[in-house]
């Protein structure tokens, strides 16, 4: 299993490969520009959907489980 902290660098890099803006990768897994923004410099843990998403992109389960409050 990935590490959440390898998550931010992962999506990034993956973006990168796939010559996709923040924009396209936003419209892709559903959030806007600014989110991608804040998930790839790990100032925010991708949550529902989102997060589900970002598993479709990085391979099933890669991104490491929510902790409770």
């Amino acid at each position: 299993m990935m590490t959440l902290n390898s998550v931010p660098q992962r999506l990034k890099a993956l973006r990168i490969e796939r010559k996709w803006s923040q924009y396209r990768l936003a419209a892709e897994i559903g959030c806007n520009q600014s989110t991608v923004h804040r998930i790839e410099t790990g100032e925010l843990v991708p949550r529902g959907a989102i997060k589900k998403m970002i598993e479709v992109l990085l391979g099933a389960h890669e991104v490491a489980p929510e902790k409770a409050a």
